[in-house]
């Protein structure tokens, strides 16, 4: 098996993040052994632009695809990014519990298309209690 060069992934995984426009300045990441590490914030770089859907699910699977890369490990602030059952999900809101795993292999075997499930944007649970006691009075 050829040796993987963790530089030149990482070169690769910031041009893609360069190419879909992610401020750089907000996120980490790097390459260790098998695995892809992005974590912090996943902002654009132009102020008040948010990801659209589609173009984070194309994102992910451009990084899937570097050879090389067999886990990617998303801890991020503001979206969920992880793979349950046969799909990926992808959520805007607040940071999962813990650093969330994907194995490439699982969900996109042999370049085969994955399936996107979208969730409504979670909201804090102390603006949710803020909304429910404006309604209750």
């Amino acid at each position: 098996m050829a040796t993987v060069d963790r530089y030149e992934i990482n070169r690769k995984i910031r041009n893609i993040l360069v190419r879909y426009d992610v401020d750089t300045t907000k996120i980490d990441y790097s390459f260790i052994g098998n695995t892809a590490y992005l974590y912090g914030e996943l902002r654009k770089n132009r102020k008040g632009d948010e990801f659209e859907l589609a173009n984070l699910e194309q994102m992910v699977k451009e990084i899937t695809r570097i050879n090389g890369v067999r886990y990617i490990q998303f801890d991020l602030r503001n979206w969920i990014i992880n793979y349950s059952g046969m799909a990926l999900n992808i959520s805007k809101g607040k940071a999962a519990p813990g650093p969330q795993t994907i194995t490439v292999g699982e969900f996109e075997p042999q370049g085969q298309d994955l399936e996107l499930k979208v969730e409504k944007e979670e909201k804090p649970k102390d603006l949710q209690k803020k909304e429910k006691e404006k309604k209750e009075s």
